[in-house]
């Protein structure tokens, strides 16, 4: 997926719609996974028509059971 533009909060990622169902029912990000603010060291730096662009990596994790 590609999105356009920024983002003025985690709740506004969260709350992106990403499909609908058969019944016109919304998929947003928070019903599928966590959104977290965190800092990883760059190791890549992507661009866009010679412009840098934020890359959002999408990890699928099992459930840890405590």
């Amino acid at each position: 997926m590609r999105t356009i533009g920024e983002f003025d909060s985690l709740a506004d990622i969260e709350n992106l719609a990403i499909a609908s169902t058969k019944e016109g029912s919304v998929i947003r990000i928070k019903d599928i996974a966590q959104v977290k603010d965190s800092y990883l060291d760059p190791v890549d730096f992507a661009r866009l028509n010679a412009r840098p662009v934020v890359s959002i990596y999408v990890q699928k994790k099992p459930w840890a059971t405590q």
